[in-house]
């Protein structure tokens, strides 16, 4: 039986060759989608520059 420290070893040995197109796939395959809409980054930048007083 492996130990803990040898499984989190095996699991980043995994994702450190992955190409940054391969994690993306992997990810969007498995529900988790980082990437930010247009629309949410039009949103967030407009609430900073309110927040600030700039607009």
């Amino acid at each position: 039986m492996k130990s803990r420290q040898q499984r989190k070893q095996e699991i980043k040995r995994f994702f450190d060759r992955l190409s940054p197109e391969e994690l993306d796939k992997l990810l969007e395959r498995n529900g988790i989608n980082d990437k930010e809409s247009k629309e949410d980054l039009v949103y967030k930048i407009i609430k900073e520059e309110i927040e600030k007083g700039e607009i």
